[in-house]
């Protein structure tokens, strides 16, 4: 088993982008990223981020990102908000792709009646 950190560990003293050379000062080599704003989703700033790993040799293993206010809209039942929230978790996925995540942070749905039935 492999043990990895969080950038989200820093929140919110560092921004996610500095916390790279901490994770490996602290010895990690595997993390996480909490993805903390929109900003961070921006095809820029990933590319920055995988750049600063690869210097550092941290692979990071998942992309979690700042879900409270878009997961439990996948599954609501207004039409154009759901659609947008998709859209907004399309861009976290290609994000993590192109960080070579192999895993996305999930919480689930909390009870709501205005979700979709499953």
């Amino acid at each position: 088993m492999r043990v990895g950190i969080s950038t989200a560990c820093f929140y919110p003293y560092v921004n996610t982008e500095d916390t790279i050379k901490i994770i490996k000062r602290l010895g990690f080599n595997i993390c996480e990223v909490f993805l903390e704003a929109d900003c961070e989703v921006k095809e820029s700033f990933i590319k920055d981020l995988k750049d600063r790993a690869d210097y550092e040799g941290i692979r990071i293993y998942s992309v979690h990102a700042f879900n409270g206010v878009f997961e439990p809209f996948l599954f609501d039942r207004y039409e154009r908000r759901r659609k947008e929230m998709v859209e907004k978790f399309e861009r976290i996925c290609r994000a993590g792709s192109m960080l070579g995540c192999e895993c996305y942070v999930f919480h689930g749905l909390r009870k709501n009646t205005n979700q979709i039935g499953i």
